[in-house]
């Protein structure tokens, strides 16, 4: 669409009106980053400086705000590359064109083509940098899937041994932070990659390019293969996995892609009635987020944690604060309250590991974090 033509936009805002009109209180914003194109139509090394955040961008996002605000719509954008530097533009409480963003600094460690090991320093400082900037005015989008991105479980956590206490780490991990937690279809389940034994098997068109790029530098075809599994995009669009019947009982049809090797496991099904799923997990974090304000609207603080496998924050709000620990490592790691919270630690009010002696007693100065062990403690600040 020709954004520059005031009759396409106020054509949209109608069609905006008229679902508003019927009930939509919410806006999911597709590639809003993207509306702006470089006018001059000029040869460009980069597409990025000719379709993404281009100059003069702020109009169109200008009226779309006013709009949303009028009609009182809750508004998210998809607005990958979005400098953090422009955060209170596009999401500040008083000015912002949206409620929230989704930005995908976070996610880009894992779609450059390669395989790499999972940084959790580099986790750290990118999402705790987000978390600072938006902490006093504007608000984050918390997700680690989306229909563009590989299975979380695959990606940052592990898919074999340890899939039941990852996908529960994770879930714990992101979904405490300071904003509002978005879950992607089957991540609830802990849902993980495809894995086609064939490049055939792959339908994303992005996929089939990175593969030939891969062939085109250099890669065995078994090489590229395994490279487009771990980040290809179809990963998320496999049929949802209701049961475990024929195509997950998806569809009687011939689905679109297979269903993933898993789904006689990994089924909603499965997991419903089982207190200890994934599925019941996140039930159980929805209703712990929603009954504790600090939870909600607490200041985020990262927790300074030795070495490389902990993630550790707090979440504080007057005298309530809770301190939530994730070990994303299949090695056990030591995680040591500093000493003048250690007589502050009250209780341990959810875990994925919950049936270890070591959680029951008072000694908190010296823990040991199982593989992708979460825990989340209430501390005292008075």
């Amino acid at each position: 669409m020709n954004w520059e033509n005031p009759q396409v936009r106020l054509a949209i805002y109608k069609m905006i009106e008229w679902w508003v009109l019927r009930g939509v209180d919410g806006f999911r914003l597709d590639a809003i980053i993207h509306l702006k194109k470089l006018q001059s139509f000029a040869d460009v090394d980069d597409m990025d400086l000719a379709m993404r955040n281009v100059a003069g961008i702020d109009v169109f996002l200008k009226e779309l705000g006013q709009l949303f605000k009028q009609n009182d719509v809750m508004t998210v954008g998809e607005a990958m590359g979005a400098p953090i530097e422009d955060a209170a533009k596009w999401v500040s409480a008083d000015h912002g064109y949206f409620n929230m963003i989704f930005q995908f600094e976070h996610t880009q460690f894992f779609e450059s083509g390669h395989l790499a090991d999972l940084s959790v320093p580099k986790l750290k400082s990118v999402l705790t940098k987000w978390q600072n900037e938006l902490n006093d005015d504007g608000w984050n989008a918390l997700f680690i899937e989306n229909h563009d991105l590989p299975r979380a479980v695959s990606t940052y956590g592990d898919d074999s041994e340890y899939w039941l206490a990852s996908a529960k780490c994770l879930a714990a991990w992101y979904f405490l932070m300071k904003g509002t937690p978005f879950i992607y279809q089957g991540q609830e389940l802990g849902m993980i990659n495809a894995d086609y034994p064939r490049i055939e098997d792959y339908q994303d068109i992005a996929t089939h390019n990175q593969y030939d790029q891969l062939i085109k530098a250099g890669k065995s075809a078994a090489d590229a293969l395994a490279i487009v599994q771990k980040i290809s995009r179809d990963n998320a669009r496999t049929p949802m996995q209701w049961n475990d019947q024929e195509n997950a009982g998806f569809t009687t049809g011939t689905p679109w892609l297979e269903v993933t090797p898993d789904y006689k496991l990994i089924n909603a099904a499965n997991q419903v009635d089982d207190d200890s799923s994934v599925f019941n997990f996140y039930r159980t974090l929805i209703h712990l987020r929603a009954t504790t304000p600090a939870l909600i609207s607490g200041r985020y603080d990262l927790l300074e944690t030795p070495g490389d496998q902990i993630y550790a924050y707090s979440r504080t709000l007057g005298d309530q604060q809770y301190i939530i620990a994730a070990n994303l490592s299949t090695e056990s790691a030591n995680f040591d309250f500093a000493p003048e919270l250690q007589p502050c630690v009250k209780q341990l009010v959810l875990g994925n590991y919950i049936f270890k002696t070591d959680f029951l007693t008072n000694d908190v100065s010296k823990l040991i974090l199982q593989p992708f062990e979460v825990a989340v403690y209430k501390v005292s600040v008075n």
